[in-house]
């Protein structure tokens, strides 16, 4: 049986998201459907189509204007690309949104990613 999984999230940059998206191998699309084990389970903004599964996650905008990500997360194809709970997804939009508010004040920005997952960035000037 399958359930769709809402994770509350911030995202309200969909070019950060975009990025962090293609940084993990997949691809953000137009809307459509969310699609989970043999069901459509709902509409969304926007898609994050994932290489070898049929399973995506929908970016459903939310009455605030930010947007929250929906999915099925029953076979663990979607968390092993994007992170238990989206985390890697979380985090990779994060730095994405820090680089790009340091760059618009025209800052130098490293970014470091640790070989335990977490990432650094030092941000100078």
């Amino acid at each position: 049986m399958s359930h769709i999984t809402a994770v509350k999230t911030q995202i309200k940059d969909l070019d950060a998201l975009r990025a962090a998206v293609e940084r993990l191998g997949c691809a953000l699309t137009g809307g459509g459907e969310i699609v989970g084990y043999f069901q459509k389970m709902g509409k969304a903004d926007y898609l994050i189509r994932i290489p070898g599964t049929r399973y995506n996650v929908g970016v459903v905008r939310q009455p605030d204007g930010t947007y929250a990500l929906h999915a099925d997360l029953w076979d663990g194809s979607v968390e092993g690309a994007l992170g238990p709970q989206f985390g890697r997804l979380l985090q990779e939009y994060a730095v994405e949104v820090v680089e790009r508010r340091a760059r618009a004040q025209r800052k130098f920005v490293q970014t470091t990613r640790l070989p335990d997952g977490r990432v650094r960035i030092r941000i100078r000037g």
